[in-house]
């Protein structure tokens, strides 16, 4: 098939460089999370962890959406949200931290680097995971930025709530970083059947597919296997320049079958260390001021995901107290919306990472003057 590029470590890399190299749109998933943290999870991997917490009369053999419907329906919502941020959020900052008290300073600004460069010339950059820390880490060394998430309406009276779907505006001509399945901090995400649903009548539905009008298109990370995500490439494909959909391995049948029909350009590659080492490497370089900055303001969201259930269980201290100015309207807001976030996560490990000694190592080893940061 014309279509298909099978890629190793001799293949001559000239005309995949020079296709990024003009900019593109970018989608990003779970493999570009992989990059960051190895131990991250698939979504098979979070499925069958979430399924340990039902009984299965048998092992599942239905599409992930439908499965974790299956178990978001016997849990309930709140110790849904609670073992997505435990999972994904707080073990993803967790492992971040640890690598970068583990490593060199060359070995960490490296590896920082390397995914940022992914997102140097793209504009703009979907993100299908339900975690911003993959966004910050891939955009906010380049350009000034504001993540954008999806947002499932929480009723009130008669009024629509949407909670917080991105950061402050700071700078004129940002570059958006758009989370169509929402994200977890937000209070919403895309994961069951039955959200996919929700989410069919809602402008984030088509946002991805707008989002690569008159561009070229690259996918990294993704599996395609979203029949959700295809059905609105096939509808969208002739307003987009180019598709390029790299995979580590050859996709299934079915897939293959559905890339060549719609004339998706198919770069299979022995392994994902030529895609980051062969082809990425060769991108341009972030600003080092800003990776470094950015990597401290990672730290610190990462500081803060470690003791969510200790700040939660302070907050409803406080609240019962009754020792606060605010009304008790605001406060009930405040803690649906930490339920909706997972933040009530019983969190029996104590904090493995101390703030303000960890600052210093981190400073010492990035020489950087804590005055200033």
């Amino acid at each position: 098939m014309n279509n298909i590029l099978k890629i190793n470590k001799d293949s001559d890399l000239t005309h995949i460089l020079n296709i990024l190299k003009q900019g593109y749109c970018l989608w990003i998933g779970s493999g570009v999370t992989k990059q960051l943290d190895n131990k991250s999870l698939s979504w098979k991997e979070l499925t069958e962890k979430l399924e340990k917490e039902i009984v299965l009369m048998e092992k599942e053999r239905g599409s992930y959406p439908l499965r974790l419907q299956k178990v978001l329906k016997e849990i309930g919502n709140e110790r849904f949200n609670q073992l997505l941020r435990k999972n994904i959020i707080c073990k993803l900052s967790t492992n971040i931290l640890q690598f970068l008290e583990d490593k060199t300073k060359e070995e960490v600004l490296r590896k920082f680097s390397q995914i940022a460069k992914l997102g140097t010339l793209a504009n703009p950059i979907v993100n299908f995971n339900i975690e911003t820390i993959t966004s910050r880490v891939i955009a906010g060394a380049a350009h000034s930025f504001s993540i954008k998430s999806f947002n499932i309406a929480v009723e009130e009276g008669n009024r629509k709530l949407y909670g917080s779907s991105g950061d402050h505006i700071k700078n004129i001509f940002q570059r958006y970083v758009y989370h169509p399945h929402g994200a977890l901090c937000s209070g919403s995400c895309v994961l069951t059947q039955e959200q996919y649903k929700t989410q069919k009548d809602t402008l984030a539905y088509t946002l991805a597919t707008h989002m690569a009008f008159q561009s070229t298109l690259i996918i990294v990370g993704m599996s395609l296997e979203d029949k959700y995500l295809r059905k609105q490439i096939i509808k969208f494909k002739n307003q987009i320049k180019n598709i390029y959909f790299f995979s580590k391995r050859k996709p299934s049948k079915e897939i293959l079958k559905w890339i060549e029909k719609n004339n998706i350009h198919n770069i299979q590659l022995d392994s994902w260390e030529i895609f980051w080492e062969n082809i990425v490497e060769k991108l341009p370089e972030p600003n080092k001021k800003n990776l470094i900055y950015n990597i401290l303001s990672i730290i610190n969201e990462c500081l803060a995901n470690q003791n969510m259930s200790g700040s939660y269980s302070s907050f409803i201290e406080l609240a019962k107290s009754g020792k606060h100015p605010f009304p008790e309207e605001h406060i009930k807001a405040l803690i649906e919306s930490m339920h909706r976030c997972g933040e009530t996560i019983d969190n029996t490990e104590p904090n493995k990472f101390d703030k303000t000694s960890y600052y210093k190592k981190l400073f010492k080893k990035l020489e950087i003057k804590e005055e200033c940061y």
